[in-house]
């Protein structure tokens, strides 16, 4: 099941601190609507009762998508972070089920990864062929955009479009391309047999899990 907490959030409008309910882990069999609202960043959107602005608060979860075998934590401090992967290979620990069980199981940093991977498993794609698909997309910007430093790259996927790669700079969208699925498919080709089963790979599956890949 779903669970709740209270958090203190300081408007950052007005400054006026409030409280407001944050999800300590989302259960998709018992709540489904809870789905888009986390694909939607619907979960992070707080409204300030003094000033009626809206923000977007950061907090992390555990998001349980069990029709799917997909577990997902958010956890964007490094100490949470670092207690979900101790928990995963420590005996006797309660993620240890899911690990026998053979759950997808991923763990991400930011609100954006949390989405971009909800997005690629909804595809029914590899999120680690989209990383090592989003490197060849950044080296080929690079070549071409050599004053911008650090761009973020993104899988998005609208409905009834084709998927694409998203470019973002400094958070702000700078162009994107479609995801051509001859070259997903001859990177599945190329790499497939040095990867392990999806369920049994690493959780942490980023940009720095691709060029060590591919290293």
């Amino acid at each position: 099941m779903s669970m709740k907490t209270t958090i203190s959030v300081t408007c950052p409008y007005c400054q006026t601190v409030s409280e407001a309910e944050a999800w300590q882990s989302i259960d998709t069999s018992t709540d489904p609507s809870l789905k888009e609202a986390v694909r939607q960043k619907a979960v992070f959107r707080f409204c300030c009762p003094s000033c009626l602005e809206e923000t977007l608060v950061d907090y992390g979860f555990l998001y349980h998508q069990p029709e799917d075998k997909w577990l997902i934590e958010y956890a964007p401090e490094d100490s949470a972070a670092q207690d979900f992967l101790n928990e995963l290979s420590e005996e006797g620990d309660p993620l240890q089920q899911f690990v026998q069980d053979g759950y997808l199981i991923r763990l991400v940093r930011t609100q954006n990864e949390l989405v971009e991977k909800l997005l690629i498993f909804d595809a029914g794609l590899d999120d680690r062929l989209i990383e090592i698909y989003k490197v060849l997309v950044l080296l080929r910007y690079q070549e071409t955009h050599k004053d911008i430093e650090a761009p973020a790259l993104y899988f998005y996927a609208a409905p009834d479009k084709k998927p694409e790669i998203q470019v973002l700079v400094n958070d702000a969208y700078d162009c994107s391309t479609t995801i051509n699925p001859e070259l997903y498919q001859d990177l599945q080709n190329r790499f497939g047999d040095r990867l392990t089963p999806i369920n049994e790979d690493t959780p942490l599956i980023n940009e720095q899990w691709a060029f060590s890949f591919l290293s």
